[in-house]
């Protein structure tokens, strides 16, 4: 009338499916929780290691190198039109307070009104040796086929004042050094 629990023989095949089944369960569960804790920044991937890392270096770089607005304002230029135009211009004081030698440094400047761009120039520092302190001048020239290329805005808007933002490129490692206003100030 009553049968032995523990005689009770399971198939090899049962056993076999009920194992297939808790090992495709437990790992397809572990997958879906690193995919979440993946998607929720826990388990930093290479990419965000590596932009964590440029972060760092681009803060440290602003240590070693500083960096100080010394002149900013406009430079009136005439232009064939009689009509004269403002360029804006910054004078940077650059010092390399480290011990390290630095073989190119790029400065680009950003001239903006509100979210307006406009105009944009860039400098470089090459061969900025320890312990050196160098004046940089940043303004809207570029360089063209033709020769050097001037933009400029009106006096109206010149008085008005502009925002620039300074990147400082080098390494392989690009960072925002320097945001502030400029008001009319001529050169």
């Amino acid at each position: 009338m009553f049968k032995d629990i523990g005689q009770h023989k399971i198939d090899p095949r049962d056993r076999a499916v009920k194992l297939f089944v808790l090992t495709t369960s437990t790992i397809v569960f572990a997958l879906i929780i690193y995919m979440v804790l993946l998607l929720a920044n826990v388990i930093p991937t290479a990419e965000s290691r590596e932009y964590q890392r440029r972060i760092r270096r681009g803060q440290e770089i602003l240590e070693i190198l500083d960096m100080q607005v010394v002149e900013a304002g406009f430079i009136r230029k005439a232009t064939s039109a009689q009509k004269d135009i403002y360029m804006p211009q910054l004078v940077l004081q650059l010092a390399n307070s480290s011990k390290k030698k630095f073989t190119q440094i790029i400065l680009e400047c950003r001239f903006s009104r509100g979210d307006q761009f406009i105009c944009g120039g860039r400098s470089y520092a090459n061969e900025f040796e320890p312990g050196e302190v160098r004046r940089v001048s940043v303004k809207c020239v570029e360089s063209g086929f033709t020769g050097a290329v001037i933009y400029g805005i009106g006096l109206e808007d010149a008085r008005q004042g502009l925002e620039y933002e300074i990147v400082l490129k080098t390494e392989e490692i690009s960072v925002i050094a320097l945001s502030d206003s400029l008001t009319f100030k001529l050169l």
